[in-house]
């Protein structure tokens, strides 16, 4: 699997996660009897805090290729003496 698709894995579940924290905290504000500008307002504010903080993490990490099915492996130059680098 390539590196940007392991990535965008990541980037999905990251923002699916921040729905759900979104979407929580408002209802919990519309359980404790808040109007519903605040239950929106706080579960948007919810949602952006906790995307930012997902990308934040995604983007410490590096992805590396895993070499399979759909990449193309070469094999290995040897660099004898006497020989022109290719």
């Amino acid at each position: 699997m390539s590196a940007n698709r392991k990535r965008l894995i990541c980037l999905a579940f990251s923002v699916l996660l921040s729905i759900i924290v979104g979407l929580v905290w408002g209802l919990m504000l519309y359980a404790m009897d808040e109007p519903g500008v605040e239950c929106v307002k706080a579960g948007g504010t919810a949602f952006g805090g906790s995307i930012m903080v997902g990308l934040a993490v995604i983007m410490l990490f590096p992805f590396k290729d895993d070499g399979g099915a759909g990449t193309t492996a070469q094999a290995p130059v040897e660099n004898r003496p006497g020989t022109p680098a290719p």
